[in-house]
């Protein structure tokens, strides 16, 4: 899927700036991305998620599992992702998109849960 990548010069408020650092899917909410880009996107069947460095926009893959409940990331198309505030459960969802910048704790079946960060 081609990626498109946006620049984004401003974010709206202190709080607005403050989430442009934020990893994950993004919000209408938590950063300003035009309509058109966000058409696109969409229009691509993909989800805008926060790039590789701050202030970047790429629109990413849809994974067809998105947010299903894992167990190990062998039963997702990507990672299986463990919540930020259970970092050790024995469940998890699945990555919601591809690529995916950030930091996760990968769910695991056998091993203990480990932390990694994603770049592509």
């Amino acid at each position: 899927m081609r990626k498109i990548v946006v620049y984004v010069a401003l974010c709206l408020g202190l709080l607005s700036l403050a989430a442009c650092q934020e990893e994950g899917i993004v919000s209408p909410d938590n950063i300003f991305v035009s309509s058109d880009v966000r058409q696109a996107c969409a229009a691509q069947n993909g989800v805008l998620v926060h790039g590789s460095q701050p202030g970047t926009v790429v629109c990413a893959e849809k994974l067809p599992d998105a947010g299903k409940t894992c167990r190990y990331s062998g039963e997702c198309a990507g990672v299986c992702m463990a919540s930020e505030l259970t970092p050790t459960a024995t469940t998890g969802m699945c990555q919601p998109a591809r690529p995916y910048y950030g930091c996760v704790t990968m769910v695991g079946l056998v091993e203990e849960n480990k932390r990694v960060c994603l770049g592509g």
